[in-house]
């Protein structure tokens, strides 16, 4: 899967999202990914929901998104403990092929908290990443 050109298939306002999650695992060559998450500002999550060709889904944590094919948008990226302000990961993002991706120590702070299996095999693998 190329992330990158899949992204930017999107259009999607400079500023306004971040990629999160696996497919920065993908990116850094750790895994693959089977999915793209993104984490977006308020004003691009009306603007994509009221463009009709997203649908809406109400996940168990209550946090809801939008997702469409193999993407899926979130207005915030709270999981128990953890809930950092939207803008603050989309400022603090580093770029790979002029997409932004929420910094790989966040995505740990994310996993160590959900801690689902894969979590924690993705805990691993990031990790040994930061050691190199």
């Amino acid at each position: 899967m190329n992330i990158i050109k899949l992204v930017k298939s999107l259009d999607l306002d400079k500023g306004e999202y971040s990629v999160f999650g696996s497919a920065l695992l993908q990116m850094y060559n750790l895994r693959e990914s089977h999915d793209i998450d993104i984490i977006v500002t308020k004003n691009l999550y009306n603007k994509l929901k009221n463009s009709k060709l997203w649908k809406e889904k109400i996940h168990i944590s209550g946090n809801v998104s939008l997702y469409k094919d193999i993407f899926e948008v979130f207005k915030s990226w709270k999981f128990g403990d953890y809930s950092p302000h939207t803008k603050y990961l989309i400022k603090n993002s580093i770029y790979l092929e002029e997409i932004p991706f929420v910094n790989i120590e966040e995505v740990l702070k994310w996993k160590k908290i959900r801690n689902s299996e894969k979590d924690r095999k993705d805990i691993k693998l990031i990790k040994s990443y930061l050691n190199k």
